[in-house]
């Protein structure tokens, strides 16, 4: 969670705000955030892809079922089943979807076959009743005494071929052994044959030198990497852009070579575990901003919450204590800033390491707002075709961020999303996909068992809420007949979480007794007759609906009979939520941006005028310095999460 820090000297809050204790800012970038999907339901999930009408395909790997969530609900019954072998590392460990998938119905899984007990590679045919005809891409893959390093990467590339991550099954030699497919990145049609193009012809072997691939994407400009899992401290984790007929250095290698083999992109020791690897196709709901000419983010996507992009001094040669006694004073260390322990302050203090104003100008690819009144495009303004990775172990995802100019090259890597802050955060992150909508879904094992979870990272730097399953949602908006009742429908939508739920109060029309409620979502459903188009109006207003999982929601409501269309939309931080544009880029008519401010009260100071109530709870009453001196008001900073410290009361 990133926050902004602000001081003023109200001691009739103090108890309020002091009562929660501080969190560190480094989970996730400023304006992301991180929303469940399923956290039921998945028995040890070890990777996924997507089709193109929206499915998400997920594979356990002890199980051997591959699920799906389709039309936004997990299926109760497996797609498909394979029989593995669970030993070791081994199982159903990768699924890609053929990029024609909706014609042709199939997926390819990468699976320990429990009858050969070798891994291979097998296309079957999604049919009403499951996966048939199951043709073998590649029958022998190989396996080890132990079930180790049995690679798992599947990924079709922007060239139609199917891209195989082989581990060397426990012999190291395997890597660069040319006469085997054992440790090396493979590149095959659709059908198992061998593409004309390939660096050897007549083989499968794209690139060699690969200890355990359980990784792999492609963007759309041929861009092809590939996880390379490594172990303890002696062999890296590595990230590879792979070229055809590299060389990656295993075993006579790990980590930078120095240029003497391929070396990797990133590389990690001590290991991070690092797992599954996406690649960022669409930034429709992720920033896009790095051609405009002006530094758009003011480098708020670097470690620190400060501005400035972290290079080589962000360690305590510029720190500031948050919170404690010491708060907004020098620090080097967590040490500098001891929390208040009286029996009055809950409180967590730390020290922030902010990059130091020397760094922010250097002639380097990052730039930055020092550099001139309009700054300098950077490419971390920009997710189109980043790469992220999981990192299993280290509980992180990573960003790769790539050069938009140059997508052979990867500017850098950081730790875009870390849960080892907080005990009930996810862990054990397993793969990354770049949805349909736009958004980054994750999953998580959650140390395993019956408990793991798909979970997504959204973006939202604007007030109020987005738009209910918005074009390309993996939970669209869906109208149902309601069995028996031929008047009523059932409405399932997307649920958009802490973006619609709303403040509410009693309502009582004197402000100075009224009394705060606890938030709750709040949809608003429209009803209009097809042929008449944005002839909408409420069918039903300010409903929570019913959950379905921690990404969908329902509604039966009557429509009667005729011929309607549906819409939903949500409401949250006193603003009302769009219903999505026309063809021409207009709002739908609807309540779309409306400032209820005026209408739902929320913290009535008592014996207050209405004006007055109306400036407190749309903060404009307000007036703060952030952690920088400059002045605001809260209403600048509405549906952020703000830190207000009032130690100098």
């Amino acid at each position: 969670m990133t926050y902004r820090l602000f001081t003023r000297g109200l001691g009739l809050c103090l108890a309020l705000f002091l009562a929660a204790p501080l969190a560190r800012s480094a989970e996730l970038p400023k304006h992301f955030r991180l929303e469940p999907v399923l956290t039921s339901g998945l028995t040890e999930p070890s990777s996924m892809d997507k089709t193109s009408d929206g499915w998400i395909l997920i594979t356990e790997r002890t199980t051997g079922n591959l699920r799906v969530v389709a039309q936004g609900e997990l299926q109760a019954a497996p797609l498909c089943t394979v029989a593995v072998t669970s030993t070791g590392e081994a199982g159903l460990l990768g699924v890609a979807a053929h990029p024609q998938f909706v014609s042709n119905r199939w997926v390819y899984l990468y699976y320990t076959d429990a009858t050969s007990g070798t891994n291979k590679v097998t296309r079957f045919t999604v049919t009403g009743s499951g996966c048939v005809s199951g043709l073998d891409i590649v029958a022998n893959l190989g396996a080890g005494p132990s079930f180790l390093r049995n690679g798992g990467g599947l990924a079709f590339g922007s060239d139609g071929k199917l891209y195989i991550g082989a581990g060397d099954v426990e012999n190291s030699g395997n890597g660069q052994n040319d006469g085997t497919l054992f440790g090396k990145i493979l590149r095959v049609n659709d059908d198992g044959s061998v593409p004309v193009d390939n660096p050897t012809p007549g083989s499968l072997v794209y690139a060699k030198g690969i200890r355990d691939a359980r990784g792999l994407a492609a963007n759309a400009s041929g861009n092809v990497y590939a996880i390379d899992v490594g172990a303890g401290v002696s062999i890296y984790d590595e990230l590879n852009r792979i070229r055809p007929g590299g060389n990656y250095g295993w075993d006579l290698s790990t980590g930078n070579s120095g240029g003497v083999y391929d070396d990797p992109v990133a590389s990690y020791s001590p290991v991070v575990g690092i797992r599954g690897l996406g690649v960022m196709g669409s930034a429709k709901a992720f920033p896009n901003l790095n051609a405009d000419g002006i530094d758009n983010n003011e480098n708020r996507y670097g470690p620190d919450g400060a501005p400035g992009v972290k290079r080589v001094n962000d360690n305590g040669a510029h720190g500031q204590c948050y919170g404690g006694s010491r708060t907004d004073l020098a620090c080097t260390g967590d040490a500098d800033c001891p929390p208040r322990v009286d029996g009055i302050h809950q409180e967590t203090a730390y020290c922030e390491l902010i990059d130091d104003d020397a760094e922010y100008c250097s002639p380097t690819l990052y730039g930055d707002d020092l550099c001139g009144a309009a700054g300098t495009d950077e490419p971390d303004e920009t997710f189109l075709n980043n790469v992220f990775y999981a990192a299993e172990s280290g509980n992180k995802i990573f960003r790769g961020i790539t050069n938009p100019s140059d997508l052979t090259q990867l500017v850098r890597s950081d730790a875009f999303l870390d849960s080892g802050f907080l005990a009930d955060c996810p862990d054990n992150w397993t793969d990354v996909l770049g949805g349909n909508d736009g958004f980054l879904y994750a999953l998580a094992r959650n140390t395993g068992a019956a408990t793991g979870g798909l979970y997504r990272v959204i973006y939202d730097d604007q007030p109020g809420p987005r738009e209910v399953s918005a074009e390309g949602s993996h939970f669209p908006l869906r109208i149902d007949k309601s069995p028996g009742f031929p008047d009523n429908v059932v409405v399932s939508w997307e649920d958009l979480r802490s973006d619609a739920t709303q403040p509410r109060d009693q309502g009582t029309p004197d402000p100075a007794t009224r009394l705060p409620l606890p938030p709750a979502r709040e949809y608003l459903i429209w009803r209009g007759t097809l042929g008449t188009f944005y002839s909408h109006g409420l069918a039903q207003g300010s409903t929570p609906g019913t959950v379905v999982n921690e990404a969908l929601r329902r509604a039966t409501i009557t429509a009667g009979s005729g011929s309607y269309y549906f819409l939903v939309s949500a409401r949250h931080a006193n603003l009302e939520g769009t219903l999505g544009k026309k063809t021409d880029g207009t709002e739908r008519p609807g309540y779309a941006t409306t400032d209820i401010c005026g209408t739902i009260g929320y913290h009535t100071p008592v014996g207050s005028t209405a004006t007055a109530e109306d400036l407190w709870k749309c903060g404009k009453n307000f007036t703060v310095k952030d952690e920088y001196g400059q002045t605001h008001s809260l209403y600048e900073y509405r549906e952020q999460v703000v830190v207000l410290d009032f130690s100098g009361v």
